[in-house]
């Protein structure tokens, strides 16, 4: 059974009673939907509210700090690997341009031949 129907705004066919159904009182509790019953579990003393505030901020705020230095890690482990991918990329374009055959260099023999 659905909340329309347990306070007694649905019909068992599922039409909703009236035009604005959710003025009308609920048959269990004879109060509207938009009345809150006394106590409510939304409702706090302002005493409480504001210490439930206090205490969110505080967790909230340390929760800040512990992601700030693990942002701060990232970064440096970042500066870190693009330094060896920096390195490895010139280690490789030098061996690279070792493989080359450079036609400027040739053997003793050639030289002296003028080959």
């Amino acid at each position: 059974m659905d909340s329309l129907a347990e306070h007694g705004l649905r019909s068992p066919t599922g039409e909703l009673h009236g035009m604005n159904a959710f003025a009308a009182p609920c048959r269990r509790t004879r109060r509207t939907c938009g009345e809150r019953e006394p106590g409510a579990a939304g409702e706090r003393e302002p005493e409480r509210e504001a210490e439930h505030e206090e205490r969110e901020l505080r967790e909230l705020a340390a929760r800040i700090g512990i992601l700030e230095e693990r942002l701060e890690e990232l970064r440096q482990e970042r500066d870190f690997l693009r330094t060896q991918v920096e390195n490895l990329i010139m280690i490789h374009g030098m061996t690279a341009q070792k493989a080359l055959p450079n036609p400027e260099r040739r053997g003793l023999w050639a030289r002296l031949f003028g080959r």
